[in-house]
This record gives structure tokens, sequence and C-alpha cells, in this order.
């Protein structure tokens, strides 16, 4: 893994992406689903919101990553911080 971009992915993987909260179901137990609407395809789940926006945050960075590594364009934040 190039680590030059990891440290790119992560750095705009930090940014300040919006995030998307809903309650599911998964194998009959409620779960919550976190997304990240202007990643399109970039989501993940967990027990706790909590959970959920931690393993988005983790999953963000690898989405990014993999779009580096495509040489395709990396989103803007629809937010920005003030």
């Amino acid at each position: 893994m190039n680590k030059q971009r990891l440290a790119e992915a992560r750095r705009l993987a930090d940014r300040p992406y919006r995030v998307e909260i809903e309650r599911d179901t998964l194998d009959g137990e409620e779960v919550f689903i976190a997304r990240n609407p202007e990643l399109p395809g970039c989501k993940s789940w967990g027990e706790t919101v909590d959970e959920a926006t931690a393993n988005l945050t983790d999953a963000r960075a690898d989405f990014i990553f993999f779009l580096l590594e495509d040489d395709l364009p990396v989103p803007e934040p629809a937010i920005s911080r003030v």
C-alpha cells in the first residue's frame, strides 16, 4: 500500500463530510447505518450511532484511498468548517 497515498487519503477523509444516520435491521437486530452522501457508496454500520460513525471514519479513508489509486476525483464536502 502506498504510504504517501494513504496519508493523503486520511487527510482528505478528515474533511467535514456530512454524516447521515439511519436505523436498519441486520439479521433481525437493530443497527445503525452511517453514510457520507457526498461519497456515493461509502457507508458503514454499527450497533450504536457512535460505533457506526467511527466505522464510517475508517470506511471513508479507505474509500478515498481507492479513488486516489484509480486517479478518480475526490468529491468535496458539502459543508465547511466555520
